[in-house]
């Protein structure tokens, strides 16, 4: 009877353990391959669409006949965002709400490239109406509520829903753990009585695969439990810290290319840009309350960060290689902003044309080649932290799965257990 409770026990701790493990390996992997970089690629259309709107203002900036480069990365852009579309199709696994979602953007987008066409059409004519359609168009991209941005986000916020349910999977395996913590003292208990009962009606002073039987049970529930402890630091720091930072630097990138546009746009505007330059200080207040001055470079730089925003939180949070990064990008930031100033200041004195080429320069010190350090930087510092986060859901996928594998071990105990009482079974049959 013993030898059956032991091994009905170890069964039912070897199933509760490797069970609750392999759960949270699955939602962990989702995490990893699926969910997370369906989220991440919400917000790479969001930053490819706000890129379009940006290259295509630049290209109109450079007068009627638009200059090639800023027009095919538009194109490049709204390629791209499209083919992003079609992957968040592909992956959403036939969800209607998805589904839905992505039919929505696409027909507001080929309504944005219709007046980009429109607009276009006309700047080549000479008609300054093609600045209004340019505008439109930009209105079209942005509108808060209805916007194709605003409806990106509503379609990031779709894909997170998975990631919530894979957060409320690890929070059930916690719970589990319980049960397997029961499971364990239940066996330790009939391991130790057992033990005793031998000990008292064959007077053996000890059984040594018992004995083992009973380290190998310690052995398992302390090796769960650190598990438990390790891959939750690993999802705090990983799914958690640089997730967010991830998500930030992706937002980041999307507003500097929305500064970027909203220059070139007040710029066509001639002086009736106040909606664009109204758009721009928003923005630029969301990355910094405050101006990046120099001083407030070089008071970051000791870990006194004087301002507030996306760009403060990213070095507040960062340490070691990820600060380096982090500073680089804020010193790449007070630069464009300097020539930024600079380029207004000739368009409030009436001097347009010279702004303009100052905004669509791409030598040192003008707006452009900023613009492409700004970027850089922040795309050095989204590969620092999106780096982090895949080192840290692998380490705890791999190991979660080697603790599922290792917790096959319970059926050993069982095994030793009846193979240390098989010769006093076979004894007291005698």
């Amino acid at each position: 009877m013993l030898t059956l409770l032991i091994g009905v026990a170890a069964g039912a701790l070897c199933l509760v353990g490797t069970g609750t493990l392999l759960a949270a390996q699955r939602s962990v992997s989702g995490m990893h391959h699926e969910t997370v970089p369906g989220i991440v690629g919400v917000q790479r259309i969001h930053a490819t669409l706000a890129d379009a709107d940006r290259a295509e203002a630049n290209a109109f900036l450079a007068g009627a006949t638009e200059a090639n480069g800023p027009h095919q990365q538009y194109e490049s852009d709204i390629a791209a965002a499209a083919r992003e579309l079609e992957q968040a199709a592909e992956q959403a696994g036939g969800s209607p709400e998805i589904g839905r979602q992505i039919q929505t953007i696409s027909i507001a987008i080929g309504e944005y490239t219709s007046l980009v066409n429109l607009a276009r059409a006309k700047n080549e004519q000479g008609f300054p109406v093609g600045a209004a359609y340019l505008r439109q168009a930009s209105l079209l991209m942005h509108r808060p509520g209805d916007g194709i941005l605003a409806q990106v986000d509503k379609l990031g916020e779709l894909e997170a829903q998975d990631l919530g349910r894979e957060t409320a999977t690890l929070l059930v395996t916690v719970g589990l753990l319980t049960l397997y913590a029961l499971a364990g003292v239940t066996l330790l208990a009939l391991l130790v009585h057992t033990q005793q009962y031998v000990r008292t009606r064959f007077r053996r002073l000890r059984n040594g695969r018992l004995l083992a039987a009973t380290a190998l049970v310690v052995m398992l529930a302390v090796g769960i439990a650190a598990q438990a402890l390790f891959t939750a630091q690993v999802l705090v720091l990983g799914d958690g810290q640089a997730y967010s930072r991830l998500l930030n630097l992706w937002h980041m990138r999307s507003l500097v290319y929305d500064l970027n546009g909203d220059e070139s746009l007040s710029l066509i505007a001639r002086g009736n840009g106040d909606a664009f330059d109204r758009a721009f200080q928003s923005d630029s207040g969301r990355l910094a309350d405050k101006p990046v001055t120099d001083v407030a470079v070089n008071r970051a730089t000791n870990g006194d960060v004087p301002f507030q925003g996306l760009l403060a939180d990213e070095l507040n949070g960062s340490s070691g290689t990820e600060r380096e990064a982090a500073m680089d990008l804020l010193r790449s930031y007070r630069r464009f902003m300097g020539v930024d100033a600079t380029v207004r200041a000739r368009s409030q004195q009436g001097d347009h044309d010279s702004a303009a080429r100052l905004a669509l320069g791409s030598q040192q010190g003008q707006l452009n080649a900023a613009f492409r350090d700004v970027d850089a930087a922040v795309g050095r510092c989204i590969g620092i932290i999106q780096d982090r986060f895949d080192r840290a859901l692998a380490i705890s996928e791999y190991s979660l799965l080697g603790s599922a594998l290792l917790q096959l071990l319970n059926l050993g105990v069982g095994l030793l257990a009846f193979w240390g009482l098989k010769p006093r079974i076979d004894e007291y049959r005698v």
